[in-house]
């Protein structure tokens, strides 16, 4: 899982993983690049647990930050 967290104090999106979620991140935004350069607007969705996905995590690895977890993540591709 990716944790995803918004501070609104610093407007920093921090994005958190262990090797494997980042590069299953990387596989889905390579895919969305590649159909973006064939011109095709494309999309995909990132859910926490608590939005009935399994992709985001509902708690910060950091126990002391501050920030908001985010619960859904939007990746779209745009035509080259």
């Amino acid at each position: 899982m990716i944790a995803v967290e918004y501070d609104d104090l610093a407007c920093v999106v921090t994005l958190s993983g262990r090797p494997a979620a980042l590069r299953a991140l990387a596989q889905r935004l390579e895919r969305i690049a590649e159909r973006a350069e064939l011109g095709v607007v494309e999309h995909d969705h990132l859910y926490s647990e608590e939005w009935s996905g399994t992709d985001l995590a509902t708690m910060s690895p950091d126990p002391g930050s501050h920030a908001t977890i985010v619960h859904h993540v939007k990746l779209n591709g745009l035509p080259a």
